[in-house]
Formats: structure tokens, C-alpha cells, sequence
């Protein structure tokens, strides 16, 4: 591990299961690992990412793990949510080759994480610009387990979670409806959505100056993750802690067009 992170130098191989349009220009995969029965499955902490080798290709495509830990653990999936770019041999094949069946192997990695002994104490701002989404829907859905774990009244005393999505059109809004349903059946979970395109309705620094002050980021022990394409972490990052909030409690990352930048 790095800084106490899970990371593996190391690959594993792993077959994809299925994949399916999620957005006009995202796709969803799914993999499982393939290994011995009796050999555990590699850990990793929600935010981080991946390296996939994919065939018969010599680079390697970085993209965050959209699934929960859980998830792996339980069923040994991980999924990825993958934007077209076509200057990304890795994305491109994603979007134009990949089918179910298909071997690849992958190595975990990334320091934008949620830790363990934050995941059920902490309210957190979640921030995501376009498919800055599929980290922050690890975190998001690693909440969801939580509340399901839990007794119903327990639920309810779990810290707050609010999610911030933009994106250039409504259809581009990856997870919406798993997002919106998630927030009606549990009182700790909200989440808004910005289209950028239509009206320039973007997540302004002023909006979340106004947010800052209405959840009190700088006391309550909140955690906010920003991630988005470049410009927009550092920008709104910079703002949050303008408005109180301590740096060793703002995680973010950008993301270029060929996949996801490793900040370390």
C-alpha cells in the first residue's frame, strides 16, 4: 500500500460480464476477477481507481472504480463507468470492442479515497463534474450499503450525504435515477443536479459559498470530494476552503479525456 492506501503493483486478470450504454457517450462495464477460489479478492477504498490492460493494446486505460468494496468482496465485480475519447486507445476500446468475455487484467491504485474509519462517521460533500461522477459513486453507493446494514431508526442517525452533479445536458447525468431513488428511500441521502448546457446552470463558486455556510462545512466533521475536469476541482476546491472548510478535509481529483490522472 502507498500512504496506507490499497494499491497492488501487481495485475490481476479478469473477464468483462457485461456492458451497456449509460449514457449517450458512457459506457458501463462490469468485470469479475478470475482467480483460485481460495485466494482473496484484492481490497480497495471507494474513490480509487484503475489500470486495465486491455487487448492486444500496449497502453494502459486509468479509470475509477464506479462499484463498492462490497461488491467486490461479495461477488469479486468491479465496474467502471467510461467516457468516449477517442484520443484513448483504452476508452476507445471500451466503446468499440470490448464484449462480454473478454480477458483483461488490472491493477488498483489512487489516494482520493475514503477511508474506513471515515465511511460511516463523516457527512460529506460530494461534488462531481461530468464522469467526475464514478468515483464519488462508490462513495455514494458504500453509504447506501451502510443504511441497508443498518436498523431503520439507526439509519436515520447516519451522517448526511449530499451529492452535486453537473453535466452539459440532462441526458448526460450518469446514475440520475439510481441516484434519485436511493434519495427517496433514505432520509440521510440528497443529491441536486446542474445541466451546464442549457441555462450555464454550473455548480458556481458562489452556490457553494452559500452551501458552505448553510452546512456549517467548516465545523461538524464534514469531508468534501471534488472531482471534475481540470480547472474545476482546483476551482471549487479553493472555494470551499475560502469558506472554512480545513485542507486535510478536502479530497480532489481531476480527470483528463483519456481516463482518470493519478494526483500522486
Amino acid at each position: 500500500s502507498v500512504g496506507g492506501m490499497p494499491c497492488s503493483s501487481s495485475f490481476h486478470p479478469a473477464v468483462v460480464t457485461a456492458t451497456r450504454m449509460l449514457t449517450p457517450t458512457v459506457r458501463h462495464v462490469t468485470l469479475r476477477l478470475q482467480l483460485p477460489e481460495q485466494q482473496p479478492a484484492p481490497t480497495f477504498l471507494p474513490g480509487q481507481w484503475l489500470d486495465l490492460a486491455a487487448p492486444g493494446l500496449s497502453e494502459l486505460g486509468g479509470f475509477s472504480i464506479c462499484s463498492t468494496p462490497g461488491c467486490l468482496a461479495t461477488d469479486r465485480c468491479l465496474e467502471l463507468a467510461v467516457r468516449r475519447a477517442p484520443a484513448s486507445p483504452p476508452a476507445r476500446w471500451i466503446h468499440e470492442a470490448c464484449r462480454p468475455g473478454d480477458r483483461v487484467s488490472l491493477r488498483i491504485g489512487g489516494r482520493c479515497v475514503l477511508r474506513p474509519d471515515e465511511a460511516a462517521t463523516r457527512p460529506l460533500l460530494l461534488v462531481a463534474g461530468g464522469i467526475g461522477i464514478s468515483p464519488l459513486m462508490s462513495i455514494f453507493r458504500q453509504r447506501v450499503e451502510l443504511a441497508e446494514a443498518a436498523a431503520a431508526a439507526a439509519a436515520d442517525s447516519l451522517p448526511k450525504t449530499l451529492l452535486l452533479h453537473s453535466a452539459g445536458s440532462p441526458d448526460e447525468l450518469a446514475f440520475r435515477d439510481l441516484i434519485a431513488d436511493e434519495c427517496s428511500r433514505w432520509r440521510r441521502l440528497e443529491a441536486r443536479w446542474f445541466v451546464t448546457g442549457q441555462s450555464g446552470e454550473r455548480i458556481r463558486p458562489d452556490y457553494l459559498t452559500r452551501l458552505a455556510e448553510e452546512l456549517r462545512l467548516s465545523e461538524d466533521g464534514w469531508l468534501a470530494f471534488v472531482c471534475g475536469p481540470p480547472g474545476m476541482a482546483e476551482q471549487l476546491g479553493d472555494t470551499l476552503m475560502a469558506a472554512g472548510l480545513p485542507q486535510d478535509r478536502l479530497r480532489r481529483e481531476d480527470w483528463s479525456l483519456g481516463g482518470e490522472t493519478d494526483p500522486s
